[in-house]
């Protein structure tokens, strides 16, 4: 088994720990497990060759992510959407194997106080921000050659000009709020987009039980956006690390141990100053 330590891909920062998610679900041949230190960082194994190699032979094309429904219906630019026309889409949809992009995005058992019969966004909102949008983002950034993706693992690439999911609290040009522009890491932010793959949203449809609309969500008297997720210390493909976090519970305060649980976190949102607002989310650790 070939392993690779990736310091770009640090368990604290959500949008690097959602990205090394999003490299299992790119290529099925990947596990991840984290390294057991103060900060930990990706570990990505592979049977045969090098995982960054295995990461790449798998990555996708501007054609691939195009045929994606969220992206093809340009899904991030609406906040509530009539049943009837979800529903077309995700029936279009499931055949192509890219049907988990709508439940990343949206979902018609969603309870909106606001109307009826509609499916809403949730709270992870992994819509781009501001004006901009999958075609005018994540399409290009998904050009990227081998050493782009290389470097990005290593933690070496340099941002670029663009935005993403909106989750890295580093994206702005300026952090001041002088100087416009938001730059991003382009391999990060694309494999961000493929780990929302194992966090649909969901609900009832009919009240609000209380319960999370996605994995990950406290619930209960904690506000709404706190976030919290885990390190493990073995190797896990998409499928194992979808079984853990069914069974992770993020209203506990201890780290569980028994489930190989390392370390975890919260998410605390860092908002931008200055003329041009925004937001990202950094973390504080869980004991």
């Amino acid at each position: 088994m070939n392993e690779q330590e990736c310091l770009g891909l640090l368990a604290e920062m959500p949008h690097q720990w959602l990205a090394a998610i999003g490299a299992t679900v790119i290529s099925e041949d990947l596990r991840l497990s984290w390294t057991d230190d103060s900060s930990p960082c990706a570990v990505l194994h592979s049977p045969h060759k090098a995982p960054a190699e295995v990461l790449y032979a798998a990555w996708p094309s501007r054609e691939d992510l195009a045929r994606f429904p969220v992206i093809e219906w340009n899904l991030y630019n609406k906040q509530d959407i009539p049943l009837a026309d979800y529903r077309r889409m995700t029936r279009a949809s499931l055949a192509e194997g890219h049907a988990w992009s709508l439940a990343a995005a949206a979902t018609d058992l969603a309870h909106s106080r606001r109307t009826a019969g509609t499916a809403a966004r949730g709270p992870f909102n992994p819509g781009f921000q501001g004006p901009s949008s999958p075609h005018r983002s994540l399409l290009t950034m998904v050009s990227c050659t081998f050493n782009d993706v290389a470097r990005a693992l290593d933690g070496l690439l340099p941002s670029a000009k663009g935005d993403g999911l909106g989750l890295d609290p580093g994206r702005f040009a300026d952090f001041q709020g002088t100087e416009k522009g938001v730059r991003t890491v382009y391999p990060i932010e694309v494999m961000a987009f493929y780990g929302l793959a194992l966090f649909p949203l969901r609900g009832d449809g009919i009240r609000d039980t209380g319960r999370a609309r996605q994995r990950g969500w406290t619930t209960g008297r904690r506000r709404e956006d706190e976030f919290r997720w885990p390190a493990w210390r073995q190797p896990l493909d998409r499928w194992a690390i979808d079984a853990l976090l069914d069974v992770w519970d993020p209203d506990r305060e201890s780290i569980d141990g028994s489930l190989g649980i390392t370390a975890a976190w919260k998410s605390v949102r860092r908002d931008r100053p200055g003329q041009n607002p925004g937001h990202g989310y950094a973390s504080q650790p869980l004991q």
